[in-house]
């Protein structure tokens, strides 16, 4: 017998659900609490920005999917495939989309912090080699070292997401 639970907003069955309460305003799914989250702190980015961050945002959404695969797959064949060729194709054309600026566009945007998010949880998982990629090394190190607007949420090890078997 499984344990899913409706999502009182979406009405979508499903184990575990983000509800996100901001005031008056109730959130029910994970991609729209980020880009509300995005809007609350003027990360949308606008005109090329925004396009560009949108489409890092779904870039995101593609390497999520490949732990998804991983984490079904439940082996260490599966989660080193993941780590060591799947995700290292993706960041190698994110490599070359890193303009002068250090982001995707012009400034900061929520796409930015999107991909380093998913930087993060193949670094939780263990196994990605960083090095072929050094401006994504640098946008990482930027965001969520140091005084990085990500560094004390990763400072305080929240607990991996995805973890091999």
């Amino acid at each position: 017998m499984t344990n899913l639970q409706y999502n009182p907003i979406s009405f979508k069955p499903t184990r575990f659900f983000c509800l996100f309460k901001d005031g008056e305003v109730t959130i029910g799914q994970s991609m729209a609490v980020a880009h509300y989250c995005a809007r609350l702190a003027k990360l949308e980015g606008e005109g090329a920005d925004w396009a560009t961050s949108e489409m890092m945002v779904e870039e995101h959404n593609d390497i999520f999917a490949l732990f998804g695969k991983a984490k079904g797959l439940n082996s260490a064949e599966g989660w080193d495939a993941c780590v060591k060729e799947d995700v290292p194709k993706h960041l190698a054309m994110l490599e070359g989309k890193l303009t002068a600026s250090g982001f995707f566009g012009s400034t900061l945007c929520a796409g930015d912090v999107a991909i380093c998010n998913v930087i993060n949880f193949a670094m939780d998982i263990g196994g990605l080699d960083m090095a072929p990629f050094p401006k994504l090394s640098a946008l990482y190190a930027s965001l969520c070292a140091g005084e990085g607007a990500c560094a004390s949420y990763i400072a305080e090890a929240p607990p991996p997401y995805f973890k091999r078997p």
